[in-house]
């Protein structure tokens, strides 16, 4: 990127944006002059007095870590390397072992496995967490640097090791180019899914966005004037797994089907707001539909937001991440450096916040979190993973009762029938066998059967065959 201001984005973890500028007060500017006096001084006196030999360059980027660790989570620095890996991996175009990853409670967790990638054909699986890469410790490391830990030339390898249950597995990868479309038709005639009856497949247009990246629109605009799917009434628009992207990406595609009206407000600590609008005068489609999960975050957000506070769109599967505050990244030294700034919260069309809270969809429908844990449970354990094996019971069917934390008799009787029916022995602790076995489990009746993407279509036959097409 040439421009200073690299581009305007939403995405999780990160959100360009614009920077605003603002007068500094006289006071807060010879303070600030004389803290960076202070900075040269020690930088000065290391350089000068300190026994062991470091560059400038070397304190410089360590005093800048440490400055954005004091920040929050989504403020960071980092070097040309890690931006351009960044923007990569917003346009899903990076070399790499083809793993999509989010942290949770201070882990790495692979969520989705890209085709083509080496990681899925060498047997590494979604809920998988992720130890190191290349010899390094990943758990203090943020997720760019992650990234660049694991992204690398192309065909050049990476050891990685994972965590599954209490094994920690070893993979030697490599490194491939991948791409993923940032906006993917997927026929319904190509799924194993049965369609109300009278409704037909051209009726409907099923897309996943994947990202808002720099080409999502033109993506999307092609796959909307395709006349094949001239005859499409509903939109079905898998927000899923997307994390987020450009500002300037979600903006278009806002434009592209949502009626006139806002989009989204930003608005900075001063509380000067930045509105932006979609001039369309009649959207496309009678309804769209959109799919999200946990996973579905900041600019995917934004569109879940406004769809839903359009009315043009129903919002089907589970309440979205919750990351409602963007970041504006800046170039030092034509680009070297680049670090990214908290500087705005961003506001659905009807006002409501996303920030820690999320949007929350129209029809619920729930999809299980994969077991992460290092222990076995016992009847009597109360623990946080023990929901997660009772959601997947209950979503497996073999668990009636509403999933909690704690092992008790109703718990039991669903592991030992889950036991029984997978071949594995029946016996009352959920040791890591049995809990690899519903994680595989998991994955397979998700793969057979996406309930969400089944609930949609649903709606789609109650809207054009109840109400009239």
């Amino acid at each position: 990127m040439k421009r200073t201001i690299l581009k305007r984005l939403a995405a999780l973890g990160l959100a360009l944006g614009m920077v605003l500028q603002s007068s500094i007060p006289a006071a807060a500017e010879e303070d600030r002059e004389t803290y960076a006096r202070f900075f040269e001084e020690v930088m000065r006196r290391i350089e000068q007095d300190y026994t062991g030999s470091f560059s400038r360059a070397e304190l410089f980027e360590a005093a800048m870590k440490g400055m954005f660790g004091r920040l929050d989570e989504y403020s960071e620095f980092f070097d040309r390397e890690q931006t351009y890996q960044f923007e990569q991996s917003i346009n899903k175009s990076f070399q790499g072992i083809g793993i999509q990853f989010r942290r949770e409670n201070d882990n790495y967790v692979v969520i989705k496995l890209i085709a083509g990638g080496s990681a899925g054909e060498n047997g590494i699986m979604v809920g998988d967490i992720l130890l190191f890469a290349g010899g390094v410790s990943l758990k203090e490391l943020s997720t760019e640097e992650v990234v660049s830990k694991i992204t690398g030339e192309k065909g050049t390898y990476v050891d990685i090791t994972v965590q599954r249950g209490q094994e920690k597995l070893n993979f030697h990868l490599q490194r491939r180019a991948l791409h993923l479309p940032t906006a993917e038709q997927i026929k319904l005639t190509d799924l194993t899914i049965a369609l109300p009856q009278g409704l037909k497949p051209e009726e409907l247009l099923y897309v996943s966005l994947n990202s808002f990246g720099t080409d999502t629109a033109k993506e999307l605009k092609k796959i909307m004037e395709n006349p094949a799917n001239a005859t499409a009434k509903i939109l079905l628009l898998d927000l899923r797994d997307n994390g987020g992207g450009y500002v300037d990406s979600v903006i278009e595609i806002g434009n592209m089907l949502l009626p006139e009206g806002k989009i989204v407000t930003f608005k900075d600590k001063q509380g000067e707001e930045e509105v932006y609008y979609s001039k369309l005068e009649k959207a496309p489609y009678r309804k769209v539909i959109a799919l999200i999960n946990q996973n579905t975050a900041s600019a995917a957000e934004i569109l879940a937001g406004a769809l839903k506070d359009s009315g043009i769109g129903i919002l089907v599967g589970e309440k979205t991440f919750g990351k409602g505050v963007a970041q504006e990244i800046l170039g030092l030294n034509g680009g070297e450096y680049s670090f990214k700034l908290t500087y705005k919260e961003f506001f659905t069309p009807a006002g409501h916040s996303v920030q820690k809270v999320g949007i929350y969809p129209d029809i619920l429908e729930e999809t299980p979190d994969y077991i992460i844990s290092d222990r076995r449970f016992f009847i009597g354990d109360d623990h946080p993973a023990i929901y997660q094996v009772e959601n997947i019971l209950h979503y497996l069917g073999y668990l009636p009762e509403t999933p909690d934390t704690k092992y008790e008799a109703a718990t039991m009787t669903a592991v030992l029938a889950f036991q029984r029916a997978g071949g594995l022995g029946e016996h009352t602790v959920i040791d890591f066998t049995t809990q690899g076995a519903l994680n595989h489990a998991l994955r397979k009746a998700i793969s057979e059967k996406d309930r969400v993407l089944n609930k949609a279509i649903e709606e789609s036959g109650k809207i054009l065959l109840t109400d009239g097409k």
